[in-house]
Order: C-alpha cells, then sequence, then structure tokens
C-alpha cells in the first residue's frame, strides 16, 4: 500500500534544548483547518516497538473501510527495525491528518512518534523533555512497555507528568492516558486485551488491580499511582502477546502470532473508534487546528528557555521543580502586596508596618501550602524553611525602617 504524506521531524534536541519547529507543525496543523484535533502519540522505552505499532495504526486509517485492513502490507513508514540501535530522534508527525466523522461532525486525527526513553544517549532531563512536550500535544498518549507494569516505571512516569504539568495553560488534567503492555507472559491470570475501569478482557480486571489504589498498599506506592491517575481523565491498559518468533528474528509480517494479529486488530479499532476518540482541549475548551499553531508557537519558547530546570532523578527531581514553582509563586505574592504599601508608606507606624508584613508573609506561606505538587517531605522542608527565612529577612529590614 502506497501510504500518502511522509513522517516530519517538528522537535529534536541541539546543545539539550529541545527545539520545536513550529513553522513545520504549523503546516499540518493547517491542513486540520477548524476541525478537533485527535493527537495519539506513543512514547515509552527504546526498542519497546513504538514505531511499529504506529505503522499499525497508520495502516488502519488509510484502509479502515476495508475489513481485512491488517491483511494489506505493513509499510516501514515511521521506520523500525529489530536492533539494538533508536531509529526515532526527537518527535515526529505523520505529515496528513486522517479525517474521520462523529454523529456528523469532522474530526482530524493526528500520529506522533517520539524518541524512546532510558537509552544510553540521552539524560533524564531530555527523557522529560519528550515525554512532557508529547504529554502537552497529545489527546490520546499511549505509553508502550514490555511485560508488565513495574514501580521504576510508574516512578518515572510519575517524574514526566510532574514535568509536563510546568507546560500546562490551566490546572486540567490531561486527557487519556493508555498503557500498551508488550509481549504479555501471564493471560491465565489476565487475559490479553483492553481494560479499564469499565471494560475488562475477562474474569479479573489488569488495569483495577495494578494502578487503583486500596488501603493494603504502602505509602509510596499508593501516592505514585494517585498521582498518575489524577493527572488524567482516563487511563486504560491493553495486554498484547508476544506477536512471535518470525517477526522478532526475520521482519516476516507473515509470521505474525494468530492472538498478536487478533488483539492488536481490536486495540487499533477500539482506539480509533469514532464514539471512543478523544479531541484535544485545554480549559474545557476543544482545539482545533489553529488554535493549536497558536499554543505551539508560546510551548516552543517555554521548552527553549533557559529558566528550564535540570532534571536529576525521578521523584526528587519532580518534587524539587514544583516546590519551586510553589516557592516563587508564594513570594511574589508577598512582594506583590508589600509593593502595593510603598505609597502609603509614610503614613503608617513601625508597629502597623510589622503587621503588614507579618500579615503577608502568613498568606505567601499558605499559597506554598496549597499548590499542588509531589508529596516529598524532606524537599517540601527545604523550600519551606527557605521562604519563611527569606521573608524573615524582610521582615527584620522593616523593623530597622529598611522599608519594602
Amino acid at each position: 500500500m502506497a501510504f500518502s504524506g511522509m513522517s516530519v521531524k517538528i522537535a529534536e534536541f541541539n546543545h539539550n534544548k529541545l527545539n520545536i519547529d513550529a513553522q513545520s507543525f504549523g503546516k499540518i496543523l493547517d491542513k486540520a483547518e477548524q476541525r478537533p484535533l485527535a493527537i495519539v502519540s506513543v512514547n515509552g522505552p527504546m526498542r519497546s516497538g513504538k514505531s511499529y505499532m504506529l505503522n499499525h495504526f497508520l495502516r488502519y486509517l488509510q484502509s479502515k473501510d476495508n475489513e481485512n485492513w491488517f491483511n494489506t502490507t505493513l509499510e516501514h513508514v515511521f521506520h523500525w527495525q529489530n536492533s539494538d540501535e533508536r531509529q526515532t530522534t526527537g518527535i515526529v508527525v505523520w505529515s496528513e491528518p486522517f479525517i474521520i466523522k462523529r454523529n456528523g461532525e469532522e474530526i482530524a486525527i493526528l500520529l506522533m512518534d517520539t524518541q524512546g526513553c532510558f537509552d544510553d544517549k540521552t539524560t533524564t532531563h531530555e527523557n522529560s523533555l519528550i515525554f512532557a512536550l508529547s504529554c502537552l500535544l497529545s489527546s490520546t498518549l499511549i505509553y508502550n512497555i514490555k511485560n508488565q507494569i513495574q514501580e521504576d516505571v510508574l516512578q518515572f512516569l510519575q517524574m514526566f507528568v510532574g514535568f509536563a504539568k510546568m507546560g500546562q495553560q490551566s490546572e486540567d488534567p490531561f486527557s487519556k492516558l493508555i498503557f500498551l503492555i508488550r509481549d504479555w507472559q501471564s493471560p491465565k491470570c489476565f487475559n490479553y486485551g483492553y481494560y479499564d475501569n469499565n471494560v475488562t478482557s475477562g474474569h479479573r480486571n489488569y488495569k483495577m488491580e495494578k494502578l487503583n489504589t486500596n488501603r493494603s498498599m504502602v505509602p509510596e506506592v499508593r501516592i505514585v499511582r494517585d498521582e498518575i491517575m489524577s493527572s488524567f481523565l482516563d487511563v486504560g491498559c491493553c495486554l498484547l502477546p508476544y506477536p512471535g518468533s518470525g517477526l522478532a528474528c526475520e521482519d516476516d509480517e507473515s509470521k505474525v502470532d494468530g492472538m498478536f494479529v487478533a488483539t492488536t486488530k481490536d486495540f487499533v479499532e477500539r482506539l480509533f473508534d469514532p464514539s471512543r476518540i478523544v479531541t484535544k482541549s485545554i480549559g474545557g475548551h476543544q482545539l482545533n487546528g489553529q488554535y493549536l499553531k497558536q499554543i505551539v508557537n508560546q510551548w516552543a519558547k517555554f521548552f527553549s528557555s533557559a529558566e528550564l530546570p535540570e532534571v536529576k532523578n525521578v521523584t526528587e527531581a519532580t518534587a524539587e521543580v514544583q516546590n519551586q514553582i510553589a516557592y516563587t509563586i508564594g513570594y511574589k505574592f508577598y512582594r506583590q502586596e508589600m509593593d502595593k504599601l510603598k505609597s502609603a508608606v509614610d503614613d503608617l507606624s513601625d508597629t502597623e508596618f510589622e503587621e503588614k508584613h507579618r500579615q503577608n508573609s502568613k498568606e505567601a506561606v499558605e499559597i506554598f501550602k496549597r499548590m499542588k505538587r509531589l508529596r516529598h517531605p524532606q524537599v517540601e522542608e527545604k523550600f519551606m524553611k527557605a521562604m519563611e527565612d527569606t521573608i524573615e529577612q524582610e521582615i527584620g529590614r522593616a523593623s530597622c525602617r529598611e522599608r519594602v
């Protein structure tokens, strides 16, 4: 099958910064015109089959009127290969939107491929940037992993999501997250197929048992899950079987295991079912190509900013970022309130002026406490002390009449 379109790189690294090609991406968004957008991205560790799965998405969307779409030729337009080298760098988007109809309304679908994380060429900071941009752009984010959901996977995901929230223009959760678990090895425990809170592929529900929290979980395990689950409006899982040695060893699509074909076919058709497709929205407003184009220009400045914090490790890095933001917002409030007193400074007694300091400092601390962030007592204590010390110095100067 000859595909109409090509993969276009819209973001890549340059000197440890993620540069967004807003012009190239804008040309793709122009093709969506005023239609609502559904952007499906695939993320996850390198060499886990992300690009291979995207080629199935592309094959289905190109021939979705054909019931035997899985039997058409699988083109390697999102490049994949059985090797230990990564195949995708930066972020790549298919150049042509796919138009489907839902209740008479046309929706434009874009497919996005991302650089695999956790290789020996990419820093944790760079991994976070790739995921953050993908998360901000996507209406459905697929996190592609092998074998099972492990605690380290969730911890890294928690960090990535926390970093992505820095670029949000609202406090709304992201739209949809799907864990696509490849090479599932325990079908007797959990059947192959899709799971969420409403759908189960067997007598046990993988999503509810592995991701939903309960009182028996230790606090650190529960906190990680709560943070991830609260960051998305909808979370699901799909368990796929091993595709077979024919594909793994020979790249021979004709030798793919029948169960893999059936499960993948069901997943892809479910993902792009017009009644289930998720469109992109920000702050409750559904986005079209033109609106997102404007926002991407702002994100391009954000990701190229020298002020973007360096990510170091998993939970502590995210907590550092979010507590730094909370500190900045709290202290900014304090300074703004004190600046308002400049015009009335000569009319206030020392006692009145110091009281204003204390009232505003108390509210600044309350603002800091109310800000949503990961729970990390040591990091929170550090930033709380920094705020209190900074404001205490201000109060000390005020007592000496060194006003604002």
